[in-house]
């Protein structure tokens, strides 16, 4: 139609469409009528799936988070209809990675704009609330560096803590690849790189981290691109538990 909408599919593992999903193997959710993306996707334990992203809110956009049953259908226990959206700050935001805690709150990581880009966290209860124990409303934004700073993959550490993965942008201007831990509670963690916050510029020019990952040991992994002269490449930075740059990779 004239917008774009949530899209998901589910394929057998042979690569056929999965026919007990929605009966075409493919879900479309429309969102308030307007243009939404889905950027990220967690799986439940129980199988209900979670999706993520952007929907537009007239100039600006909001965090959007659907919930769907393991056959395709929405998830009517999550928010009573299974979407919820979130405005963050006052301009766009863009939700770019998602995680569900053992506890079965969902934690959703991205990008906030007001009027610079901060990294933004926002954790939901199981029923699709915003979690007030999480920084007092459900909502941190976190300013990296003093211009634009975008989290793209958010992860759950054993003990509770939340890791946000993404690029910062320096004074330069280049980019860096950033990481951000907070506690359980929503606040900074002072025990990683003495402020919570660490910032890494792996190569003299441009390094965007997309994703990261945790090591069974704590340490922390970074991958994304670098850019030297008219070329570049992968780009993969490990951290140790205190955010200081593991000298042994």
């Amino acid at each position: 139609g004239s917008n774009a909408n949530f899209a998901l599919a589910r394929y057998s593992p042979t690569g056929a469409l999965d026919t007990n999903f929605d009966i075409d193997g493919i879900v479309f959710t429309p969102i308030q009528s307007v243009n939404a993306y889905a950027l990220a996707i967690a799986l439940q334990p129980d199988g209900k799936i979670i999706a993520a992203g952007y929907v537009n809110n007239g100039p600006d956009s909001d965090f959007p988070v659907v919930r769907y049953n393991p056959n395709g259908t929405l998830d009517t226990t999550f928010d009573g209809d299974g979407i919820v959206t979130t405005p963050v700050q006052s301009l766009a935001d863009i939700a770019t990675s998602v995680a569900v805690q053992p506890d079965g709150k969902i934690v959703v990581a991205g990008s906030s704009e007001s009027p610079g880009y901060d990294f933004a966290v926002v954790r939901y209860n199981a029923d699709g609330s915003l979690d007030l124990s999480f920084d007092g409303d459900g909502k941190v934004t976190t300013p990296v560096l003093s211009l634009d700073d975008k989290a793209y993959s958010v992860l759950i550490q054993p003990d509770g803590k939340i890791v946000a993965i993404g690029t910062a942008i320096t004074s330069g201007p280049t980019h860096d690849i950033a990481a951000v831990r907070y506690n359980s509670n929503g606040s900074l963690d002072n025990s990683f790189s003495g402020d919570g916050k660490v910032t890494v510029p792996a190569s003299p020019s441009d390094d965007q981290a997309r994703t990261g990952a945790l090591q069974p040991d704590g340490k922390i992994l970074a991958a994304g691109n670098y850019f030297a002269g008219p070329n570049g490449g992968f780009s993969l930075v490990r951290f140790n538990a205190d955010g200081t740059l593991d000298p042994a990779f």
